[in-house]
């Protein structure tokens, strides 16, 4: 009997095509095959003549290709049936063969393929990669996509089909399952997208018998991106890491629509000296730390940055406000202090170095009871200050004793920060603590008088509260 059926299989038509193998006895050397007759299986498990169905000619070549809509209408068979089919041979003695087995596997009736799952649109850089799932072929092969994007400039709107970044009947991207379009052209050029906008875009697939259904409209997922906006903050200087020839500035990071949509890959940095032109630092990476060594001391600085994606470089912000480079100042010298008569210590200094800026404030501290260093004044850029005595011997200080020595500290400041404190200065001698003389304690009496004067006498007084009586 004739071999089995070696294949039946879908061809790109969506028709399906059966093939087999002459049989391996004949019946005699001198004997040929002269007609093959093809069965196939119909729904209810009778099978019924194919022959008619083959092309003509075609069972000598031991292979019969028959319609999608033959099998169909004449044996029943629905999208996914296994297509079933036997064949015997007839030899030149007009003798048939017994029939072959029939096949176990092979092509299935076949359709369009299904709807398509919605695609997915993610970032790619300087484009936007469209992707999507293979739909459910329906047994046969996928031959072709149509990838459609919306066009806002068409006037009126409409699909359009990108083919030079987006060809769907190109092997590699129908391998692929996607396709990479360029933001700035055409999404931004050609179909009138900006920056932050979805782009809506649906994907259809074809096999041999047609395009399948077209899956709904993706508007969601990445967006059309472009250079970083201008940082709406300014630098600012970090006080507590900036001193001397090092300048530490911190900037904001750029997200989402500030960044451009896009992930910021640096931040660009630039400072101007003075009036002197702009310079670019050395690229920062991410950070949002920016240190600058090697500054010039009694020179002013500003500070702008942009941030860098995928596009280039986006806008500068304005700049940061002046920064000086200068160390702190030295502590005050020569200090002294003086009663000044009036109840009041006068305190003196000569000011201190300004570390190369500007004296601003100067701070001093008076000793209290308890050893503790109290801030008494915080004043300007001067070098003298007075403060009663009143005001000493009350809280915070309580210094009431009369005679207490007075003990005090400086410090001065500059654009950077306060220096250091002096080591302590006490006022002594006259300077020290005094207070109201005491009550007398014996009553003055009269010694004589006259019809217009009185003599009245009384014991000085030793209590004089630290201060000749006046």
């Amino acid at each position: 009997k004739p071999s089995a059926i070696t294949s039946i299989v879908a061809v790109n038509d969506g028709d399906i095509q059966i093939t087999w193998a002459n049989p391996t006895n004949i019946g005699g050397t001198s004997l040929t095959i002269t007609s093959y007759e093809l069965q196939v299986k119909h729904d209810n498990g009778v099978y019924a003549d194919a022959s008619s169905y083959c092309q003509e000619g075609s069972l000598t070549l031991r292979q019969c290709t028959i319609t999608k809509a033959n099998l169909v209408t004449n044996y029943v068979l629905a999208v996914g049936d296994l297509v079933i089919a036997k064949v015997r041979a007839k030899n030149s003695k007009n003798l048939w063969s017994e029939w072959s087995d029939a096949n176990t596997q092979g092509a299935r009736i076949p359709d369009v393929p299904a709807k398509m799952a919605t695609p997915v649109v993610t970032d790619a850089g300087l484009k936007l990669r469209i992707t999507w799932t293979e739909p459910n072929f329906n047994y046969a092969p996928i031959t072709a996509y149509k990838i459609s994007i919306w066009n806002n400039d068409a006037g009126p709107a409409a699909w359009a089909i990108d083919t030079t970044n987006c060809d769907g009947t190109n092997a590699q991207v129908i391998s692929n399952k996607y396709c990479e379009v360029p933001i700035a052209t055409p999404l931004i050029a050609t179909y009138g997208y900006t920056a932050g906008n979805n782009i809506k875009v649906k994907v259809e697939a074809q096999n041999g018998l047609g395009w399948g259904t077209a899956s709904d409209d993706c508007t969601t997922g990445a967006v059309i991106t472009k250079v970083p906006e201008k940082p709406a903050n300014v630098p600012t200087k970090v006080a507590a890491k900036t001193s001397g020839t090092t300048i530490v500035i911190d900037i904001t990071a750029l997200t989402g629509a500030n960044a451009g949509n896009s992930a910021i890959t640096q931040y660009n940095v630039k400072y101007v000296k003075d009036s002197d032109a702009a310079v670019l630092m050395t690229t920062q990476g991410l950070s949002t730390e920016i240190t600058l060594t090697g500054a010039t001391l009694g020179s002013s600085y500003t500070f702008t940055y942009a941030g860098v994606n995928v596009h280039g470089e986006g806008t500068y912000s304005d700049a940061s406000a002046s920064i000086k480079a200068v160390e702190l100042p030295a502590a005050p010298t020569a200090l002294s202090c003086a009663y000044d008569s009036t109840v009041n210590i006068k305190f003196s200094w000569t000011a201190a170095t300004d570390g190369s800026g500007t004296l601003s404030a100067n701070k001093i501290y008076i000793k209290d009871i308890n050893g503790n260093y109290v801030l008494a004044q915080t004043l300007g850029a001067v070098a003298e200050t007075t403060i009663p005595m009143t005001t000493l011997a009350a809280a915070p200080y309580s210094l009431s004793t009369v005679g207490e020595t007075v003990y005090f500290k400086l410090q001065a400041s500059n654009e950077l920060e306060y220096g250091p404190l002096t080591a302590a200065t006490s006022c002594g001698g006259s300077a020290t603590m005094k207070t109201v003389p005491s009550t007398p304690t014996i009553a003055p009496t009269i010694t004589s008088y006259t019809e217009t004067e009185i003599v009245v006498s009384y014991t000085a007084i030793t209590s004089t509260g630290g201060s000749a009586i006046t």
